[in-house]
């Protein structure tokens, strides 16, 4: 028999605002794909030699760095709007607008 911790939480999402459970779903896709994308950047990232994909006189390593720090960046991007619209979707029948 497994045990864990069952919370209620209320959240409040700003500037997210749906008309039906449909259009939901689409921006769930679009999201998915979205998160996706941003991982496989990240992977072809892991995947390559630092001096062939730096510009011109820059710093491999300070080049490598600064972009993954953007594409974790997006990535948190990304998982927040994803979560953000799964909570909604299991949220829709006690959903509040302002």
């Amino acid at each position: 028999m497994s045990s864990g911790t069952l919370v209620k939480v209320e959240r409040y999402y700003n500037r997210h605002h749906y008309g039906s459970i449909a259009e939901i779903d689409e921006r769930i896709i679009t999201a998915t794909k979205e998160r996706d994308d941003v991982w496989a950047s990240i992977l072809a990232l892991c995947m390559a030699t630092p001096r062939d994909i730096t510009p011109d006189g820059e710093d491999p390593v300070q080049y490598v760095n600064e972009r993954l720090a953007d594409l974790r960046e997006l990535l948190g991007d990304a998982e927040y709007n994803l979560q953000a619209l799964h909570d909604i979707r299991d949220g829709w029948e006690t959903r509040e607008e302002d």
